[in-house]
């Protein structure tokens, strides 16, 4: 019998070991003496396959410990497995967006806010880029060509600012716009501006009342 107990492991697999070390045992043995098949014992074993309440009620007359305390480790070992599975999607979703995005720019100037899971960091970019909820975000449609821009394009620069980006901070200026309230376009208007515009130059600060 061991002097340890099931607290002392993170997964049902690591309790297994250990009594198959105490006791001497193959995993063909504990396979024989729980009546179940090899293949079972080494998924078990394995942390591949939970523990049920039968397979529970086995492992106690093996191991002394009790039936819920088996079912009580492995769950706390499935859900922690679920936590680092759902951090894994998200650093993958990350790898992703940061190659198409600034991320760290625009959490900085808060046009985008702190995120805790993928599921936030999602709804944030269908907003960010005009996409209905129930589409699918696709960043591939960045690399294609459907978006004439000019941008700054010096040495100093090829290490910032790529045509990607470029795309990424035109949205921005999109989404911004949609903010403003502006007096309906005038073209007249427009026109007897341009036709002043040479007077703004020789006046101080530009303004007519400076």
């Amino acid at each position: 019998m061991t002097n340890k107990t099931i607290s002392d492991f993170q997964t049902p697999g690591q309790a297994l070991k250990h009594l198959l070390t105490s006791y001497g045992w193959t995993q063909d043995d504990l396979a024989h003496i729980l009546t179940i098949s090899l293949k079972h014992t080494n998924e078990i074993i394995k942390d591949k396959k939970p523990i049920s309440i039968d397979i529970a009620r086995l492992l106690e007359k093996v191991s002394g410990w009790k039936a819920y305390e088996w079912i009580m480790l492995d769950a706390d070992f499935q859900l922690s497995k679920k936590i680092e599975e759902t951090k894994e999607k998200l650093v993958e979703r990350q790898v992703e967006v940061y190659k198409y995005l600034p991320i760290n720019e625009l959490l900085k100037k808060g046009w985008l806010k702190p995120y805790d899971d993928i599921n936030g960091l999602n709804k944030q970019l269908h907003s960010f880029w005009d996409i209905p909820k129930n589409k699918q975000l696709d960043f591939s449609i960045l690399e294609s060509n459907n978006i004439n821009i000019e941008y700054r394009k010096s040495d100093a620069y090829k290490n910032s600012t790529n045509e990607i980006n470029a795309k990424a901070w035109y949205q921005m200026a999109l989404n911004h716009s949609k903010k403003l309230k502006v007096e309906p376009y005038n073209e007249k208007g427009l026109r007897e501006l341009m036709s002043e515009l040479h007077t703004y130059t020789v006046m101080k600060n530009g303004s007519a009342n400076s």
